[in-house]
């Protein structure tokens, strides 16, 4: 959005008046007439008015200036982003219906679904991404072992060998030509209840599914699991697939893969079997699949007027703000092609300074919807040069699609999105499980002031580090960004490798919703870094973009109360203080509580500084209503957050934190690309007479 200088003439002729009337006492009291008939006030006013004309010439310059010279540099607002959710439709009846039966049913890209309308909040809606096909998944290959069986005929097999092992496992493969990435998938097994040695309610199985050759297996949270460890002769078990799951050629065959691995721990008190368990029948289901969506509402086809055959046409979109172009919507112009009259589509190029007079060029403004058409420019020899092509005389000029909306509402919580703006055959419901995100705000001229310096700094040119990082930093999907250089400083770093270390934005919801697999930095987001920094950066730099290392913190303390009766409302001071200060992003503003331990600059924990017990020590002491701390233990982990459980696992919360291992000497390092982050603190409010 193009900037617009500001009014600064706040200060009004009458404003002076008042000021100088309340003077007179001070000045001159043996003036008592104030009427406005009194000479002495008209003398008053005149003056008060050539005051205010002389403000308001001078007022003007320093900000306008320093607007108008932002300009010249071609520095704009950026405009509103829009928020991104995954959703979950439900099919109002499993597929296949019954045997054999080849029912689906077709999400279409562009389905609309909002948020309840209430007289307090306004109505958001969310588009769809793409098309979805529902369809009944074929299951065609198991996989034991070193055999493939094809499952055609739906016969029993043995799961594991005779004796299991560890890692021993088996495969399912569905058919390449039926996406199943984000279904929901439920299997119907009946097996043969011979398996032994094992606790029926914790059983050694760790599922898996392979998402493609780069990420490799990806772990599969079971839901509803029935199967008392595929020993029940009617067991379910339910799965959301991630939406990023491809076919892949494993195991000799391209398909969908899943897996069960035999993965017993006893450390956990996990049992191994003594016998290998064998499904006598096994049966998918789809209830469901999830789809990724945007706060956005589509406009088709939007008609903006004749072309006038002139330089220089602007025209205006109706719905603002717009939303970054994607493949597909474009301006389109009336055009005759071999005697037929079509619609040409045209190109969106930031400016129009390539632009030759041939070229079908426009540019947007995406908070305002101005379009404009290319200018002609007078060249110092007097003729015209035209920049861009000019549409003919009267023919009609379009839109084909546009997305607007954005801003930060966008963001609404889990289950918020939940009213079907048309009906889908077969479609009971929708919702979001996670909460929205992505959403931000226009930028604003206070943002673009603050960042201008850095602007004239760079020039878009990537040399020192702190080039890296500031540039880095402006992403709106990025919240930290750190870059490392081989030296003196950092000797880990590999040599001739720049190394660029990203926290995402959705860190944030990480540590307010306090669900670790959003600390991960997605493949979308580190391509898109890595391929603006190329453009930018020395032709001789390696460059590396990836997410910080991360360390899991867990303070298990008891606490003595300075008065009883109040200890939940202790407990939680205490762990909101501790969520505070462990974290690699700041909470929001609504929620943080800065200590002391915290400037107000904090932004999460800083990269490579390390954790000493006595600062949880002083932190907690510092907390209102805390006496003393008996006891207190700081236990540590690593964190991939491609692997944490989601929030709720109860079961596999408990098998990760055992990995936790205590603090020694009292110091926990970290690197120096590492960051803290808080597990789930345990924190007990005791009375004195129960201290030992």
């Amino acid at each position: 959005m193009t900037l617009q200088s500001p009014n600064l003439d706040d200060l009004k002729a009458q404003d002076l008046v008042d000021e100088a009337r309340k003077k007179i006492i001070q000045y001159c009291p043996e003036w008592t007439d104030y009427n406005v008939s009194d000479p002495g006030i008209t003398l008053i006013e005149l003056f008060a008015w050539m005051t205010e004309k002389i403000c308001y010439r001078l007022n003007q310059l320093p900000r306008k200036n320093y607007v108008e010279f932002l300009n010249l540099l071609n520095r704009k607002l950026e405009p509103a982003r829009s928020a991104s959710v995954q959703l979950t439709f439900y099919l109002s009846v499993p597929f296949p219906i019954s045997p054999g039966d080849q029912t689906e049913t077709v999400i279409p890209r562009g389905t609309e679904v909002a948020t309840l309308l209430t007289e307090d909040e306004p109505e958001i809606i969310f588009t769809t991404e793409k098309k979805t096909v529902i369809a009944p998944p074929p299951l065609t290959f198991v996989r034991r072992g070193g055999d493939i069986i094809e499952y055609l005929n739906k016969s029993a097999f043995q799961v594991f060998q005779d004796k299991p092992l560890i890692d021993d496992a088996f495969y399912l493969g569905f058919d390449k030509e039926t996406d199943i990435s984000g279904y929901r998938l439920r299997f119907n097994l009946d097996c043969d209840p011979g398996a032994t040695g094992i606790v029926l309610k914790d059983p050694p199985l760790v599922w898996d599914c392979y998402i493609n050759e780069t990420l490799g297996w990806e772990r599969l949270q079971p839901q509803n699991d029935t199967t008392e460890g595929l020993n029940a002769k009617n067991g379910q078990i339910t799965f959301d697939l991630p939406l990023n799951m491809q076919p892949v050629q494993a195991n000799g065959e391209v398909a969908y893969w899943l897996r069960c691995r035999h993965l017993p721990n006893q450390d956990q008190g996990i049992q191994p079997y003594d016998r290998s368990p064998k499904i006598t029948h096994l049966e998918p289901f789809v209830l469901g699949a999830t789809v990724r969506a945007q706060h956005a509402v589509t406009i088709v086809d939007e008609i903006l007027g004749r072309s006038s055959g002139e330089p220089n046409q602007q025209f205006q979109l109706r719905q603002t703000p717009v939303l970054k172009l994607q493949s597909g919507e474009t301006l389109q112009v009336e055009e005759e092609e071999n005697g037929k009259i079509i619609m040409k589509d045209w190109e969106r190029v930031d400016d129009f300074s390539d632009s030759k007079k041939n070229h079908r060029h426009f540019t947007i403004d995406y908070g305002t919807g101005e379009i404009r058409l290319g200018p002609g420019i007078r060249q110092a020899d007097a003729k015209v040069r035209q920049y861009g092509r000019i549409p003919e005389t009267d023919r009609f000029i379009r839109f084909s699609q546009y997305r607007h909306g954005g801003g930060i509402i966008g963001n609404v919580p889990a289950h918020r999105i939940e009213v079907l703006k048309s009906t889908i055959p077969y479609i009971d419901r929708v919702t979001n499980r996670q909460a929205a995100a992505r959403g931000t705000d226009p930028e604003t001229i206070e943002e673009i002031e603050f960042d201008a310096l850095r602007t004239l700094r760079t020039q878009e040119r990537l040399v020192t580090v702190t080039d890296y990082e500031n540039f880095v930093r402006k992403d709106s999907d990025v919240l930290r960004a750190q870059c490392y250089v081989p030296g003196l400083l950092n000797k880990q770093a590999t040599p001739g490798v720049i190394d660029i270390v990203v926290v995402p934005k959705e860190a944030k919801a990480a540590a307010e919703e306090s669900d670790l697999t959003k600390l991960k930095l997605n493949t979308e987001l580190s391509r898109a870094i890595h391929k603006e920094l190329r453009k930018r950066s020395l032709l001789t730099a390696a460059l590396q973009v990836r997410s910080a290392r991360y360390i899991g913190v867990k303070v298990t303390a008891k606490i003595v109360p300075k008065r009883l009766g109040q200890e939940t409302q202790l407990q939680e001071q205490v762990l909101t203080k501790l969520r505070n200060f462990i974290n690699p992003t700041k909470i929001s503003e609504k929620r943080i509580h800065l200590d002391e331990a915290m400037g107000s600059d904090w932004e999460g924990w800083p990269f490579g500084r390390n954790l000493h017990e006595a600062e949880i020590y002083s932190l907690l002491m510092r907390t209102e209503g805390v006496k003393f701390i008996p006891s207190l233990k700081v236990e540590q982990r690593p964190v991939v957050p491609k692997n944490e459980p989601p929030p709720g696992d109860v079961q596999a919360q408990a098998e990760i934190d055992q990995l936790l291992e205590p603090v020694e000497g009292q110091l926990l390092r970290v690197p120096s690309d590492g960051l803290l982050c808080s597990l789930n603190h345990h924190i007990e409010v005791v009375g004195e007479d129960e201290v030992d």
